[in-house]
């Protein structure tokens, strides 16, 4: 894992943060990204409420609070703005962690925005990130790199292609979450046309069929960041992914921080991507290195906070506090370099050469930490 270089001087995001509590944040979601972004505004000192499901992982942090009004564990993205109407809070700043909350977010009427502010991309831009075909679309009208999709509207169409389509391709939803929800997974891996025509009738349609980049899971790669709200982008955090469970379409079960000039080409081709669409608010961008060739494909960009949100803050890059002052229409102070990497590294040194109980200390170590409240 790389060290980014050490800011001493810097004036800390917590610091940064404290100077603005009086405006709660109002967080959607649930999760590791809902908890991440409890742990950096309730650290930080900024009172922060949220919705989730009753029983949700994040309702268990120690930052966890419901907002001032009965039922919002039950709420759902289409009854925001009714909750927001009535709801007891002279201001808030919005935090979306997921794309339906997100797209709820983005579609409230204008009457709310004086009260509910937030950092976020234009509604139509939204719907660009989460659709996933129309972002396929907006990519080849780019000309930006990215893995060969057709969208299929029905058996007879997967009948009438060619068997080299299905040479290693993925059966992808045009909605990720509620595909999800419904089956379980991102979607299905598919070898051969015999294979897909097999699997066809279980599927709704439409439904895109888009090439699978081949290579393990360490040849995917993230670039995170903020653009405010005159489109600047203030930060850029590349990540690579060690681990995935499942191995084949899965989630990220281990990522490091790496040098964004390790992915220059990468970044090139996000910023040249978002400098089509006037892009505003938190970004995660997930490529590919296709090994055949050696090119970076921008596989999805998710308009919200993600997983790691926090992991991503604790290297020095605080996208939620970036979002937050961008909302309440402060200046957004751009981030060009990182912070000393957090996590056990300096620690584990120690314990390996201290010759008291090794075990005791690691464990004191760990709680100090407090990783996950």
């Amino acid at each position: 894992m790389s060290v980014p270089t050490v800011l001493p001087n810097r004036p800390q995001p917590q610091e940064l943060l404290a100077q603005t509590a009086a405006v709660p944040v109002l967080a959607f979601g649930g999760g590791l990204t809902l908890g991440g972004v409890l742990r950096i505004f309730g650290r930080a000192g900024v009172p922060i409420y949220a919705v989730c499901a009753q029983g949700d992982f994040a309702a268990h942090s120690r930052w966890y609070r419901q907002p001032p009004m009965r039922g919002s564990e039950n709420l759902k993205p289409a009854e925001l703005a009714a909750f927001l109407r009535a709801l007891p809070l002279h201001e808030a700043v919005l935090m979306p962690c997921s794309d339906d909350w997100l797209q709820a977010v983005v579609a409230l009427p204008s009457s709310l925005m004086n009260r509910f502010r937030s950092s976020l991309p234009r509604a139509e831009i939204v719907q660009t990130m989460v659709n996933k075909w129309r972002f396929a679309e907006l990519l080849e009208r780019s000309c930006t790199p990215h893995p060969r999709t057709v969208l299929i509207h029905s058996c007879e169409q997967l009948q009438e292609m060619s068997e080299k389509d299905f040479d290693g391709a993925i059966f992808k939803p045009l909605s990720s979450i509620e595909f999800a929800a419904k089956y379980g997974v991102k979607g299905y891996l598919v070898r051969s046309q015999a294979e897909a025509l097999k699997l066809a009738p279980r599927l709704e349609y439409p439904i895109m069929l888009q090439e699978y980049v081949p290579g393990p899971p360490t040849e995917s790669h993230f670039i995170d960041g903020f653009a405010d709200r005159r489109g600047r982008i203030c930060a850029r955090f590349a990540r690579r992914r060690l681990r995935m469970h499942p191995s084949d379409l899965g989630n990220s079960s281990l990522t490091a921080s790496v040098p964004l000039s390790d992915i220059g080409g990468a970044v090139a081709i996000l910023e040249q991507l978002l400098a089509t669409v006037p892009y505003r608010g938190i970004f995660s961008a997930e490529f590919k290195r296709d090994p055949r060739n050696g090119l970076f494909k921008i596989l999805e960009i998710n308009a919200r906070p993600w997983w790691y949100v926090e992991f991503a803050a604790r290297c020095g890059v605080n996208v939620c506090h970036m979002a937050y002052r961008d909302a309440l229409g402060l200046p957004v102070e751009p981030i060009n370099r990182g912070v000393d990497c957090p996590g056990m590294n300096l620690r584990q040194r120690k314990i390996l050469v201290d010759k008291r109980d090794p075990v005791a200390i690691f464990l004191k170590n760990l709680r100090e930490q407090s990783l996950m409240h």
